[in-house]
């Protein structure tokens, strides 16, 4: 029975799916298969829209600037839909002055969470009544210990939905992890080749694929594609490097791109409330909802958590059975405009092919990309839940390991040379075991926590020249409600030693 083009391209899309996981050890339970023409590209930008693709519920995906579902849009949608009473007492309190500090914001992004007060205080002292933004500090302090609070504070930083949003690799490093990962092969012969993708994470979906084997005019390659899938054919392909770049949304500090500094945009906390918060108390009335994001049929159903991407591709492929005389011209001009699985075009980005036919009529095509054009392969999908998760258990071990550091004698909790307009002044501040216990017993989780701590650093670091030595100064906060005590314990030159030693 002869099958159409679109049912022979599935197929041997779900072969060759089941080739790549078993000899290059991807994991069926994350892998998807990246489908097109996919160069990773030049720039760090370019690099970051991929890793920002969200992957749909299928062993293959086809990549275009039309099919992109993105993280970081779906997370700026949840933002505006989401809400917290404390970010909206801040900005209720603002009132006009609120795009004024959002334009702000956009244009003076902060280095760090800790640094959001005193950008504030900057921008307010030559904006606002003294009264009123001494008010909406304490307001914004609060709202930044809210994981939503925090969220939407670095999303207007970053620009909003407008703004570039980084992730953690840079394409110099990428490119770095790349010329440093192994080789790998890969073989394939359609004849014996299992199709069966049930065992698979999308337990057996395969719905983003070409229905055509060629590239260019898909609907005038069909009858190829079909007397191809009809002959057989067998793939040999190797790769000089098969790298997994790790996908992580900068969620603190600064990553450089060129001349351009991007800020961070990313809280997992926020998605984390948003997501097991399916209640009208975090949720606004209206649409999108919850079960537009996370619902059966929602579009953050799956994150990428890494890019498999290879380089320096010599691909060849051989047709099983011969090709009729009344094809063969037209097959050979089909090869050309590129073809399954790469796309790659003779004479662009790389990629070169020749095609031949041997003595029995069986076309044999050899396809090569040089090592210095990675293309994407595919990407390692994770469930939304899973994501949360993994990112929760990062940010326990950091704020343990912040922890250890702070309970620790000696050892310095976020040293932060301040300049003062008096004198050159350093301040290094560390927390003593008593204080670190009283933190601890506000029973806040661990970011609130270290948000607590940078700003009694903060506090500490922009005071310490005015305290005389060993007498006790106090830092009072409303929401949630706490006195932080320190003292300078050493003063040598223009530098100052301070201890917080209390906490209740």
């Amino acid at each position: 029975m002869t099958v159409s083009s679109s049912q022979a391209m599935q197929t041997l899309t779900a072969q060759y799916y089941n080739a790549l996981t078993t000899q290059l050890q991807l994991d069926p339970n994350a892998f998807q298969l990246a489908q097109g023409n996919i160069a990773l590209g030049s720039t760090s930008q370019a690099l970051w829209t991929m890793m920002d693709q969200v992957p749909s519920t299928s062993v293959s995906q086809i990549w275009t600037p039309g099919t992109y579902n993105s993280f970081s849009s779906n997370f700026g949608s949840i933002l505006s839909r989401v809400h917290s009473a404390s970010s909206g007492a801040f900005q209720a309190k603002m009132g006009d002055y609120y795009p004024a500090w959002m334009a702000y914001l956009r244009a003076n992004p902060p280095a760090s969470l800790s640094a959001y007060p005193q950008a504030f205080q900057t921008w307010a002292m030559a904006n606002m009544d003294p009264g009123q933004a001494q008010t909406c500090l304490g307001l914004l302090n609060n709202a930044l210990i809210d994981p939503i609070g925090q969220a939407q504070q670095m999303w207007l930083a970053a620009g909003n939905a407008a703004g570039v949003k980084a992730y953690q690799t840079s394409i110099e490093v990428a490119g770095n992890q790349i010329a440093s990962a192994p080789t790998g092969t890969v073989t394939l012969n359609s004849s014996t080749q299992s199709s069966d993708t049930t065992h698979t994470w999308a337990h057996g979906s395969v719905e983003g694929f070409f229905s055509s084997f060629f590239g260019g005019a898909q609907g005038s390659y069909d009858k190829l594609t079909t007397a191809l899938a009809e002959a057989g054919l067998s793939i040999d392909i190797s790769f000089t490097h098969v790298a997994t770049l790790p996908v992580s949304p900068l969620q603190s500090g600064t990553v450089m791109a060129g001349p351009t500094t991007y800020p961070a945009w990313y809280v997992p906390g926020a998605l984390q409330t948003a997501y097991k918060s399916n209640n009208y108390e975090i949720w606004q009335p209206g649409s999108p909802d919850w079960n537009s994001f996370f619902g059966p049929n929602g579009t953050l159903l799956h994150a990428t958590r890494a890019l498999i991407v290879v380089d320096g591709i010599r691909m060849t492929l051989t047709s099983n059975a011969s090709i009729s005389d009344s094809n063969r011209q037209s097959m050979q001009a089909a090869f050309e405009a590129g073809f399954f699985p790469f796309f790659g075009i003779k004479g662009q980005g790389g990629w070169s092919s020749t095609s031949t036919y041997d003595d029995s009529g069986r076309i044999v095509v050899t396809n090569t990309c040089a090592t210095g054009n990675p293309q994407v392969l595919g990407v390692l999908a994770a469930s939304i839940e899973n994501t949360l998760a993994a990112a929760a258990l990062v940010e326990a071990r950091n704020a343990k390991r912040v922890s250890t550091q702070l309970a620790t004698p000696g050892v310095v909790a976020r040293p932060a040379p301040v300049q003062h307009a008096q004198a050159a002044l350093a301040v290094t501040t560390a927390w003593t075991a008593r204080a670190l216990q009283g933190l601890h017993n506000l029973g806040l989780p661990p970011a609130p926590e270290q948000l607590i701590v940078g700003m009694v650093n903060t506090w500490a670091n922009n005071n310490a020249n005015q305290w005389p030595l060993n007498v006790p100064q106090q830092y009072v906060s409303g929401h949630p409600a706490y006195t932080a005590t320190a003292q300078v314990v050493a003063i040598n030159g223009g530098n100052r030693t301070v201890n917080v030693t209390n906490f209740v």
